[in-house]
């Protein structure tokens, strides 16, 4: 691939409109000399450092501006204090450009100015840089990216060949005409200096001369810089260098990192520690310690009364696992699934709570454990569930689950929507139903406001309808169980939930969670969901709608969310009707263009947006931040349906949740 001179020169320019070209007298006038003791001043800025490049490459052209100068006004960030506006005005007069950069063709460059320099110069044309950029010839080659992470990349052949035809540069350099003040005691000049693909220095540089002599005020980067730090002898000579300065730290602090590890290895010192039972807070006795080195083997540690231990002389980082009282070191039985690391350093005191011991009576078989969860405070306090949803509770448990015994309780109550689930849209059935006078509207209000809460479920409820609830905890000690007993018994399979649940609660058939009841406010009405985890079988999820019949709760009507749904005008509001059908691949194929539409969610927000609709595959159109529209009728150039977007719910029940949005829309073509 060729990579031409003008490429290499503006690859990142902008281009403005054209003023007026600098007129004859205007050139002669160019003060040479000044300008040549101010490019040695920006050679001498730019190419300082601890080791200086032994032979500069420069382009033989002075170009146009190639960064923008508007910005550059006094008082604003990296405008010298005192300096001469009319630097700037003369530098954007003798460039040919009034705010930014021109294109190379658009303005009679003139020459650079020979002049001797300490670095020996080579001035080389445009068709130079093109001859080598017609090489094919590409090395691999190591660079540091960003000056921290190395890669190991093909670079462009333009700089195989530029390498080698200037082995001792560090890429070349291209820079403008010089702007003057009037007195000649304030420059400006803009430099780029291109070392690799990916690394590029882009400079607005103010200079003022003291003493008869020039120095560098200060150094404006342009936005199109690049700082990669590129492979070899090329180095990047921006703005102090920064991305080498960092490179380098970042060595050094690697070697002093390095150094300071092995020093913190062999440095003796003693680890203190404590075996706690979480659940009483006293220490246990009689579970044995082990310590494991980086690549050691197991070594026991005695432990004394109260499950106190002392660790000493010890070296370098350990982990420290406990295991099972009379039994061999098992590396797949750490007591509760639970290591602790201890990295190196000086003495150490650690405490290694555990929350249950269960395992060590009984290690052949999965058990659930008794963490002590359900006793506190948290739980046997809990209001939840009321005497009123209790009634609805028995209701739904008759009614979905025959068996009670065999299905266990979440501890907690869930959200009514859970992560990327479309029927989060589906609250709009709600809408339908108050529509349709079927269902109360404060009973909606009531379900929509309590059920965004995780409530501990008190342990009494399930207890006086044995029932087994189950926990976060158990949960997480079952699959950490079943993964060492299926290594203990040699198998490859990864454990899941169910064949933990199978083996510690035998011949259960699923479990079940509600969310918190909605009420309506006679009390007759109530809306509730339930979900439904079964072993081989997607979660199911149901929302109720409960009626009083004298005084006991029976179901009115079951998979509310499921009912259909479009959107229609009424007294021009967009308001949820029952109905919609899905459209064949030709219908659909018309739903195309450019739409106004209004939003409605389900609990009554409405805004607006205009959306491109056409994707005639699946009849929605789909985007991860923005909403997914399920057309459900498009006539006349109008279109309604229900629509949801991915919203941000938790994934803990017993966090509180914030639900997917989602509800029905309206909307009309107007392109």
């Amino acid at each position: 691939m060729r990579l031409p001179f003008v490429a290499i020169l503006i690859a990142s320019v902008i281009s403005l409109p054209l003023s007026g070209q600098p007129t004859a007298e205007e050139i002669s006038r160019y003060p040479h000399r000044e300008a040549e003791a101010v490019y040695r001043a920006v050679l001498d800025e730019i190419f300082r450092s601890a080791t200086s490049p032994r032979h500069i490459v420069v382009v033989d052209s002075l170009i146009h501006a190639v960064a923008r100068i508007d910005s550059l006004i006094p008082g604003s960030p990296g405008y010298p204090q005192g300096f001469d506006i009319a630097a700037l005005r003369n530098f954007a007069r003798v460039t040919s450009t009034p705010f930014g950069p021109r294109r190379t063709s658009e303005f009679a460059r003139a020459p650079f100015p020979r002049f001797t320099y300490s670095v020996p110069i080579t001035r080389v044309s445009g068709d130079v840089l093109n001859a080598l950029s017609v090489s094919r010839h590409a090395d691999t080659v190591l660079v540091v990216r960003d000056g921290w992470d190395p890669v190991l990349i093909e670079e462009h052949p333009f700089w195989t060949a530029f390498r080698k035809r200037f082995p001792r540069a560090w890429g070349y350099t291209v820079l403008t005409r010089v702007g003057f003040d009037d007195g000649a005691t304030n420059a400006f000049v803009q430099v780029m200096h291109r070392c690799y693909t990916d690394c590029t220095s882009i400079e607005s540089v103010f200079l003022s001369k003291s003493g008869g002599r020039w120095r560098v005020l200060n150094r404006v980067h342009g936005e199109d810089s690049r700082e990669g730090h590129p492979p070899g002898a090329l180095r990047y000579v921006g703005k102090g260098g920064r991305m080498r300065a960092r490179a380098l730290r970042l060595a050094d602090s690697t070697r002093l990192v390095v150094v300071d590890s092995i020093a913190m290895e062999k440095l003796p010192r003693h680890i203190r520690g404590k075996v706690v039972n979480a659940m009483t807070g006293r220490g246990a006795d009689g579970i044995p310690v082990y310590s494991l080195a980086w690549g050691g083997t197991p070594t026991k540690v005695a432990v004394t009364r109260n499950g106190q231990f002392h660790l000493r002389p010890a070296t370098g980082g350990v982990l420290l696992v406990l295991q099972c009282p009379n039994a061999p070191y098992d590396e797949a039985r750490n007591l509760d699934g639970t290591s602790f690391p201890v990295p190196a350093g000086l003495d150490t005191t650690i405490l290694m709570t555990i929350a249950t011991f269960e395992p060590c009576w009984n290690p052949r078989r999965i058990r659930p454990i008794e963490s002590g969860v359900l006793e506190s405070q948290a739980f046997v306090s809990s209001a939840f569930p009321s005497a009123d949803e209790a009634q609805v509770y028995d209701a739904l448990i008759r009614t979905v689950t025959q068996d009670t015994a065999r299905t266990l309780l979440r501890s907690h109550s869930i959200s009514r929507c859970r992560l990327y689930d479309r029927r989060c849209a589906g609250n709009s059935s709600l809408n339908v139903l108050l529509r349709e006078g079927l269902v109360d509207s404060t009973a909606i209000a009531d379900y929509r406001d309590k059920s965004n809460r995780a409530e501990p479920v008190n342990p009494a409820f399930a207890r006086e309808r044995g029932i087994q609830i189950i926990t976060p905890d158990q949960e997480d000690y079952m699959v950490a169980e079943a993964s060492a007993a299926n290594r203990a018994r040699g198998s490859v399979e990864a454990p899941s939930l169910w064949s933990a649940i199978d083996e510690a609660f035998p011949g259960t058939t699923g479990i079940v969670s509600f969310t918190r009841v909605g009420f309506s406010r006679a009390g007759n009405q109530a809306l509730v969901s339930v979900r439904r985890e079964r072993p081989g079988m997607p979660d199911h999820d149901e929302t109720f709608l409960m009626t009083r019949d004298g005084g006991a709760w029976v179901v009115s009507q079951r998979d509310v969310e499921r009912t259909p749904v479009t959107a229609g005008i009424v007294n021009d509001a967009c308001v949820a009707m029952r109905g919609g059908r899905k459209f064949s691949r030709e219908e659909l194929a018309g739903v195309r263009g450019t739409y106004r539409v209004t939003f409605v969610d389900s609990d009554g927000a409405t805004h607006r947006e205009e959306i491109d609709i056409g994707n005639p595959g699946t009849g929605f159109t789909s985007g991860w931040r923005g909403p997914v529209l399920e057309v459900r009728d498009a006539s006349d150039g109008n279109v309604v349906g229900t629509w949801f977007s991915f919203g941000r719910v938790s994934d803990d029940d017993d966090a509180p949740s914030v639900l997917a949005p989602g509800g029905h829309f309206c909307g009309y073509k107007i392109r």
